[in-house]
């Protein structure tokens, strides 16, 4: 009998670490990345899919067609702007590090894709800005993309 219990707490204990928050990414509840942010975790942007080749490589943040928008739309919906709220304060605690920003529009809309990931980078730019962020030495690129939202930590060349 006490080993058909232990069996049963194995499996239920196996079972419930499936549902714990934060695993739905595949990135591990606090793991942590080596990029020159300094303590970064995947918990710091929880909408994202945080991603980093090698030790020491750019950081890669992409945030995927539903998180942020409606199809075809240029406004985020409600949880997309709280997914960008975490993102402006995270951006504004590491003021020197330098992005590529992507913005991108899904194709079949009816709406012309590059226009509308124009106006969704137009309307990113504004809202960085008014959050008090110095967006000056980024880098931004819009289109016809598979994911809406990405950033790429650029590297300081020597």
């Amino acid at each position: 009998m006490n080993l058909r219990r232990r069996m049963l707490i194995i499996i239920s204990s196996g079972l419930l670490s499936i549902f714990v928050p934060g695993q739905k990414q595949g990135i591990p509840v606090g793991a942590t990345f080596a990029s020159n942010l300094a303590d970064f975790s995947a918990q710091d942007l929880p909408c994202a899919e945080v991603s980093q080749r090698y030790v020491g490589d750019a950081l890669k943040v992409v945030y995927t067609s539903p998180s942020i928008y409606r199809r075809g739309a240029v406004l985020p919906k409600m949880e997309g702007l709280a997914c960008l709220d975490v993102l402006s304060d995270w951006l504004i605690s590491r003021p020197r590090n330098t992005w590529k920003f992507s913005v991108g529009s899904e194709a079949g809309t009816g709406f012309d894709s590059q226009a509308l990931g124009n106006k969704r980078q137009e309307l990113l730019q504004r809202y960085f800005l008014r959050k008090g962020i110095d967006t000056s030495g980024w880098k931004w690129q819009s289109g016809s993309r598979h994911h809406q939202l990405r950033l790429d930590e650029l590297k300081d060349s020597p």
